[in-house]
Formats: C-alpha cells, sequence, structure tokens
C-alpha cells in the first residue's frame, strides 16, 4: 500500500485478531521524501517491492516474509531474505506517474511525468549491481499515467492523450 508519507506499507494476516494489520516496509523512517504514486510486488517471487513517488525516486526494497515467500525462489529476487533493505534507488527529473515489471520480473518500466519512459533490466540488481543503467525514451506527447506489461517485450502505455500505445 502506498500513502501520503511517504511509508510503504505491507498487509500481513493477522490470525490472532482475524483480520490484515499494514506493516511498514521500513519503521524507521519513510522510503520517499513525498507521496507514494505506485507500488508493485515482484511478479515472481514477491520478495521486493517496487515504489514511485512525487519525490522524483524509484525505491527496490526488500519484503521478504519468511512464512509467506519461502517456497517462491523464482525470478531475479528469489534469493533476497531480508526485510526492509533498500536494494536500489533511482533518481529522475520529474516524479514518477506509474510502473511495472515484466511477467518474468526481469525488467521494469517506469513512466515519469516529463514524458520519459524507462527501461530497466532488474536482474543487473538481483546480480549485486547498484548502479544499473536504464534505456530512455521520450513521449513527445502528453504524460504517461500508467503503463503494464501485456508480454516480455510488450508495454502498453495510457496517459493525458486518452489513447493506450504500445510498445515493443
Amino acid at each position: 500500500m502506498a500513502s501520503s508519507s511517504g511509508h510503504v506499507y505491507v498487509g500481513k494476516f493477522s490470525s490472532d485478531n482475524n483480520f490484515w494489520v499494514a506493516h511498514p516496509v521500513n519503521a524507521k523512517k519513510a522510503i520517499h521524501k513525498a507521496t507514494v504514486t505506485c507500488v508493485r510486488f515482484d511478479p515472481m517471487s514477491s520478495r521486493v517491492i517496487c515504489s514511485a513517488s512525487l519525490d522524483g525516486t524509484v525505491q527496490i526494497t526488500s519484503s521478504f516474509y519468511e512464512e509467506l515467500d519461502a517456497a517462491s525462489t523464482a525470478g531475479p529476487f528469489g534469493s533476497v531474505t531480508s526485510y526492509g533493505e533498500n536494494l536500489l534507488t533511482i533518481n529522475c527529473n520529474g516524479w514518477i506517474n506509474s510502473l511495472s515489471f515484466s511477467p518474468s520480473g526481469k525488467a521494469l518500466c517506469y513512466v515519469t511525468h516529463d514524458c520519459e519512459l524507462n527501461f530497466l533490466d532488474v536482474t543487473e540488481i538481483a546480480g549485486g549491481n547498484k548502479k544499473p543503467k536504464s534505456e530512455k525514451l521520450l513521449h513527445t506527447g502528453n504524460p504517461h499515467l500508467s503503463c503494464v506489461y501485456i508480454d516480455e517485450d510488450k508495454l502498453v502505455a495510457t496517459g493525458y492523450d486518452k489513447v493506450p500505445i504500445l510498445y515493443k
């Protein structure tokens, strides 16, 4: 879950109380300095959370719960065994409207309010590279507000132009 305080929360079911309880990914301080606009789990293992914010950063943070995630070891983040550890911070020129993982979890796309689409190979992060390079694509229309991978190499983005655009 995202919040205007800059925190990112993960819900965990409490059988003692019979309802879901939200736990901050980092209890000591907010991950972002402004409102969080988008949060996505790694689709293969759910061991990391990627969050985007109005502060112009994308954060990839570990979110491993042993009792929930022990069996899910697929994808580039299948070996993550910590909770609340910042794996990567990406700074952008404008705020980030949306982000999306590819179905395999190997690629990440985030769209910024300055009309950029940024594509990042996250296998480099899982391999220990703290400074992976993203490929930027400038959209000549208005900013995209949402993006979603429909296949490993196909992304649909839409926004203020009110027209979905397919990127390959």
